[in-house]
């Protein structure tokens, strides 16, 4: 008999995605109790109602994480119906039939649903600057109003070793050492690992499962501790890779596999500090973005016991993980 829980997550390719199988892989509280099922939109079409229905109902999931989104924040503002079919109405289509089948619903979500400057509560008033938000934001309210039992974790500047995001565009641009990079100082935020998030979002799985926790539905925040702007982020992601490069030159040295060496380079380069309306100009922006996105986590420790670390040790350890194992994430640069 299998008394492992049953998760299934849909948008597995996705950086979350990854983060959650590693973190449940390989850390000891969640290998042995969990049984995930992971699911893109090749095998799950969370935008067609009937597919949703028949794969939930022949597969029978203790919970349902949803980490597919229509992410793209620059293109949703020319492609937003595409964008509500993704981040709206298949979020509620997802919702609806869990709340049928007794399923426990955890969907990923946004800071960008709100605007407001300073500390940022579940229950302040959401409004969105741009598209993005305004789907996002939309499928919030349907999940709600279709499962009011469901789970929704608002998140911030995600990052890690997989996919395309802030921390790697930056490594690239360092590496590349080309040209000085220009940076925004004025929006204020949270930079939020993706492991962080996965390890959060298991947390809440087997706390509330073995009723250590109650399962509580509704909105939470979750993002890494601290908060910094993207000039100050761009500035810690350079002293971190720097320092990780440096050292894997010493192990190569060592003994350590020619073809690594890939990651050691000159660092001649300075990160300049700009305005937002700098960089709207310079890069013909016309997406709004939060000024300053500062989420309160209380709410969700309280409910769920889940634990946080700070954005610059988990930057670290990202950075770390890269560096060292490189052909895991960045097989292609490998490539003769």
């Amino acid at each position: 008999m299998n008394d492992k829980i049953k998760i299934l997550v849909i948008g597995c390719n996705g950086q979350l995605g990854h983060c959650i199988k590693d973190i449940s892989e390989y850390y000891l509280d969640f290998k042995f109790i969990f049984d995930i099922t992971y699911v893109d939109y090749d095998v799950l079409d969370i935008t067609n109602y009937k597919a949703i229905d028949e794969y939930l109902s022949n597969h029978k999931f203790d919970y349902v994480v949803n980490c597919a989104a229509y992410t793209n924040v620059p293109k949703a503002e020319h492609d937003v119906d595409n964008a509500y079919l993704v981040n709206a109405n298949g979020p509620r289509m997802i919702a609806e039939v869990c709340k049928r089948l007794n399923v426990k619903f955890i969907h990923i979500s946004t800071d960008y649903v709100y605007d407001k400057n300073g500390l940022i509560d579940e229950y302040d008033k959401t409004c969105p600057l741009n598209a993005y938000g305004r789907t996002k934001l939309a499928g919030d309210v349907s999940v709600m109003m279709k499962n009011p039992d469901a789970i929704i974790l608002r998140t911030a500047w995600l990052y890690s070793c997989y996919g395309k995001n802030f921390v790697k565009t930056i490594i690239h641009n360092l590496m590349k050492d080309e040209k000085d990079l220009q940076v925004v100082y004025d929006q204020i935020g949270s930079p939020t690992c993706a492991n962080s998030l996965a390890e959060a979002i298991l947390t809440i799985i087997k706390n509330t499962n073995n009723k250590e926790n109650e399962w509580v539905g509704g909105v939470y925040n979750y993002t890494d501790e601290g908060f910094c702007s993207w000039y100050d982020f761009a500035n810690m992601i350079d002293e971190y890779y720097y320092y990780e490069t440096k050292e894997l030159a010493g192990w190569a040295e060592l003994g350590w596999p020619e073809q690594d060496a890939i990651n050691v380079h000159n660092f001649n380069h300075a990160i300049i500090p700009i305005s937002s309306a700098e960089f709207d100009k310079l890069f013909s922006n016309d997406v709004k973005r939060p000024s300053i996105s500062m989420l309160n986590k209380s709410k969700i420790k309280k409910q769920f016991g889940v634990k946080t670390y700070h954005w610059a040790l988990s930057l670290s350890q990202m950075i770390h993980d890269f560096v060292k194992y490189r052909k895991k994430y960045e097989p292609e640069l490998y490539l003769n």
